[in-house]
């Protein structure tokens, strides 16, 4: 029995691949047209759903189910969880939530020392973790570099903003603003008396070009502690920060 369905499949497969061509009004496999069509169709395809983007929707996803079923079952909902479709772009400050263990590595692009003009790699790297949200922690580094200057960080930042943009145009941008440095941090560095000017600059950037400004000088207060340079905060500051992040995020998730 088995050897006739095998023969009878042969033989369909034969009339489909050599006879059917030949046939007036009939499909062909090996129809030009049809093929050329097919080929059309799954480059059209290819070009409008990209690995990466394929991927991304996937996460995107995934996420927004796993955080329904959380709610629905009155599971935990952590700040990392929150943050797991969110980048974070800075220099030594970003690299804290990590340090503390509040952050994914995965989702913090950021080194000690980062300027906006030296931290290509890091926004790069950001750009291909597709978020849909990132944040962008920039300052005290520029605030030394261009000596109290807001102008040509304003230039560099809003140049940054315009490379995410255009790579990342669905995404919600934040900037983080400078927390209040302690007097004897400014000390050593004059130019860093000036970050007030910063902020401001960074306020009416985010007017501007339609960005969240982030506002860190509310978590700070007479009994905050920093670190010996004056100018690095201690916990519970990174905890505030993150879940200011978060408070922001969630506020740009129900709006939209």
């Amino acid at each position: 029995m088995f050897p006739i369905i095998l023969m009878f499949i042969a033989v369909i497969a034969v009339f489909f691949l050599f006879i059917s061509p030949f046939l007036g009004g009939g499909y062909s496999l090996h129809s030009d047209a049809q093929i050329k069509k097919d080929q059309k169709t799954l480059q059209a395809y290819q070009e409008a759903n990209s690995a990466e983007d394929v991927s991304n929707k996937i996460a995107t996803a995934s996420y927004q189910i796993e955080l329904q079923i959380r709610k629905e079952n009155g599971l935990p909902i952590d700040n990392q969880f929150f943050f797991r479709r969110s980048a974070l772009i800075g220099d030594s400050m970003s690299e804290g939530l990590v340090a503390y263990g509040l952050l994914d590595s995965a989702n913090v692009f950021a080194a000690i020392g980062r300027r906006i003009k030296t931290s290509d790699a890091e926004i790069d790297a950001a750009i291909a973790f597709h978020p849909e949200h990132v944040f962008m922690q920039f300052g005290m580094n520029d605030l030394i570099y261009y000596r109290g200057d807001p102008a040509p960080f304003i230039a560099d930042y809003e140049a940054m903003i315009t490379k995410i943009r255009q790579a990342l145009p669905n995404a919600h941008l934040y900037v983080i603003g400078i927390h209040p440095l302690q007097e004897h941090g400014m000390s050593a560095t004059p130019s860093l008396r000036n970050y007030t000017a910063y902020n401001q600059a960074m306020k009416e950037m985010c007017e501007r070009d339609d960005l969240t400004y982030v506002d860190t000088s509310i978590l700070i207060s007479a009994s905050s502690t920093y670190e010996f340079d004056g100018l690095h905060p201690q916990e519970p500051f990174y905890s505030d920060w993150l879940d200011l992040m978060v408070m922001c995020l969630q506020k740009k998730e129900a709006e939209s």
